[in-house]
């Protein structure tokens, strides 16, 4: 008679602690989530201001743009590239492969951007 509560009592230990451990995963990717939407949308706004404001594309065209707004956005760009590769590093644990090309697609294009940034920076200290 012991023998059997004692069992079910171990049956009912291990299934807590399944149940803890699938709440926590669920917390984890939630929070994952949650983080990658953030950096998706501050990644959309950045492209939109940096696409579709006319001003600072015609900045951009005729290279008038200041240091300090190339400082910013590469700034802003580090903070975002920073934001994506601990996504990035959630998702690999998780295996979350979709997820993870897309991020490895935005922190190539961040890349890419963080370049351009730095090549208009440098022919703005030649043109001065």
């Amino acid at each position: 008679m012991l023998n059997v509560f004692l069992d079910q009592l171990r049956e009912q230990h291990e299934w807590n602690d399944i149940q803890s451990e699938l709440f926590h995963n669920q917390e984890r990717r939630l929070h994952d989530r949650s983080l990658q939407d953030v950096a998706q949308k501050r990644f959309l706004n950045l492209k939109e201001k940096m696409t579709s404001n006319e001003e600072w594309r015609e900045k951009w065209e005729k290279k008038e743009a200041s240091v300090e707004e190339v400082k910013s956005q590469q700034k802003e760009i580090i903070e975002l590239k920073e934001t994506l590769q601990q996504t990035l590093r959630r998702n690999e644990e998780l295996g979350m492969e979709m997820a993870r090309c897309r991020l490895q697609y935005s922190l190539l294009t961040l890349t890419f951007q963080f370049y351009l940034l730095g090549k208009l920076n440098q022919s703005d200290k030649l043109i001065s």
